[in-house]
């Protein structure tokens, strides 16, 4: 072999690199007693100076966006590069006022690998009523940066910045009502009149995600009066939502009531076993308290007929803390290549009712070393770090050491045992169970990280979850170091089978903490559970 460079080799099958630029001809010689055979390529080699990535666009927020979170997520267009085979290797996104130039930044993420977004983190202390502007860049796999994008604008959400006051906020007295009063109904026969929109970032968006890339959704709006997010391909892993405006909330969203969301859902899978999962939401604004109802795939999975799912939410005085203002939505997720299906919602109906205090039965509870020496570990080895954890003084613990790791989050928690048996889930029963959790001090409740606490199913088709996360100088519902209640309401499961220890039927209870942040850190106690049956109203 000649590589036309001066460098020849007889080897029969070579490797070779080039030390310089230019184009080269390529000559191979075989010799045998016969003879010669020679083939030449001209220019057969063409070696280039590596080329800058193109400019990326900026796509959310949208330029001049009202009500963007201080903590929005801003997401720049797909890499591209002019030479084959270059991927992304950094990103770097930076914010700056509207009035102010890039030389003097308020924000600057520094190098991230391998993603086209970046969620603005909480010690960013972007402040709230203001306009900003961004811009982002990327670097291929050999070291060439693109140039920054041509910067776009958005304001942050127009409300008072929280303040680190932990006295809750007076409610108005409301006269106690025995039956639901409707709050809100919502048709769609024109959904954005009704205060809806679909999930800000645009479908066909791919995020590249540390945790597994996925697409967002396309949405639509039927001619029969329903908003619904598509999801036919199964190639792919998918993410869309539907949701209520900021500007057009529940509100107010008073404490000591129990608040019911009614979506009417159907899907367009026939195999139950294939249906995405679908979540109907209930949080504050800026996201703080969560509550949902979450459907996946199998016996309790949506339906192909409009029906209806009901998902609860009871203010307690703990979530006074997170105000008055509250949202819905209801959401699609496909991570796993045999679910697909489009969903829609043809109408959605909140209402407003006294809490269930009379007339229910105790039907499981865990409040001793004894009961919680049968809980195991969760977590997910090799994706997250690892919380640590341990049991005793008849609790059960989580801590995350903070700040991150090596994995992009701390993940860990408990469930009580999954092969063991447990009380049964009963047709037309409404559910409420109490967690009660504590911190270690005072000052500890400052900076937990994100906790989670779930009812569910076996088969995990049916669950219901609440989750608390801090945010900046707002912590007071938090879980205090006296111990704070958290409730939790969930209708049964459509379909159960009636036998007795059957895994659709049975219930399990979970306790986990996410820290994606380098504030969040410490320790969590769960001390007592408590699950109560009531008559479903």
């Amino acid at each position: 072999w000649d590589f036309g460079d001066g460098d020849t080799t007889t080897t029969q099958h070579p490797t070779h690199i080039y030390n310089q630029l230019g184009k080269f001809t390529v000559k191979l010689t075989v010799s045998s007693d016969a003879g010669n055979s020679i083939k030449e390529m001209p220019d057969y080699i063409v070696v280039y100076e590596n080329r800058s990535p193109f400019m990326p666009t900026n796509i959310y927020p949208f330029n001049n966006q009202d009500g963007a979170p201080i903590t929005t997520i801003l997401v720049g267009s797909t890499f591209c590069d002019p030479d084959f085979g270059d991927v992304i290797s950094k990103s770097q996104f930076q914010i700056a006022q509207n009035d102010k130039t890039f030389d003097q930044l308020k924000w600057d993420s520094g190098l991230i690998d391998s993603v086209t977004y970046y969620q603005i983190p909480l010690n960013a202390n972007l402040e709230n009523n203001t306009k900003f502007k961004w811009r982002c860049r990327y670097q291929d796999n050999k070291g060439s940066w693109s140039a920054w994008s041509n910067e776009t604008a958005f304001n942050t959400m127009n409300m008072p910045t929280p303040t680190p006051t932990p006295t809750p906020t007076s409610s108005p007295t409301i006269t106690p009502t025995p039956t639901p009063i409707l709050l809100a109904k919502y048709t769609f026969d024109n959904p954005s009149d009704e205060g809806w929109k679909p999930f800000p970032i645009p479908g066909g968006t791919y995020i590249n995600d540390p945790l597994g890339a996925f697409y967002i959704a396309n949405t639509t709006i039927s001619t029969l009066s329903a908003v619904g997010i598509l999801d036919s391909d199964t190639t792919y892993s998918i993410y869309g939502r539907w949701e209520l405006n900021t500007n057009s909330p529940i509100s107010p969203c008073e404490e000591n009531y129990l608040y019911r969301a009614r979506y009417w859902l159907r899907t367009t899978q026939t195999d139950k076993n294939k249906v995405p999962q679908v979540r109907m939401q209930w949080n504050n604004y800026p996201p703080q308290i969560f509550a949902l109802l979450q459907v996946d795939k199998g016996l309790n999975a949506i339906g192909t007929v409009f029906a209806p799912y009901d998902s609860y939410y009871y203010k307690s005085s703990t979530d006074s803390y997170g105000g008055q203002n509250y949202l819905i939505y209801f959401d699609l997720v496909d991570f796993t290549p045999e679910q697909s299906g489009d969903v829609y919602c043809d109408e959605l109906e909140v209402t407003r009712q006294t809490p269930l205090t009379t007339g229910g039965i105790l039907v499981w509870e865990q409040d001793s070393n004894d009961d919680f020496k049968t809980w195991t570990p969760v977590g997910v080895s090799g994706i997250f770090d690892d919380v640590t954890r341990g049991r005793g003084n008849g609790s059960i613990w989580l801590e995350s050491p903070g700040p991150l790791g090596a994995k992009p989050l701390y993940y860990g928690g408990w469930s009580s045992p999954y092969a063991e048996t447990s009380p049964s889930f009963q047709s037309d029963s409404l559910y409420k169970a109490i967690f009660t959790l504590h911190s270690e001090s005072v000052d500890a409740q400052k900076h937990l990280p994100m906790i989670r606490l779930r009812l569910s199913n076996k088969t995990f088709d049916w669950i219901g979850m609440i989750c608390v996360r801090q945010d900046v100088g707002t912590y007071g519902h938090m879980p205090s170091h006296s111990g704070t209640d958290y409730y939790l309401y969930m209708p049964s499961p459509p379909n159960l089978s009636g036998i007795p220890g059957d895994k659709s039927d049975s219930m399990v209870i979970n306790f986990d903490i996410v820290d994606g942040s380098e504030n969040e850190y410490g320790r969590v106690y769960l001390d007592h559970v408590q699950v109560w049956k009531y008559p479903l109203q």
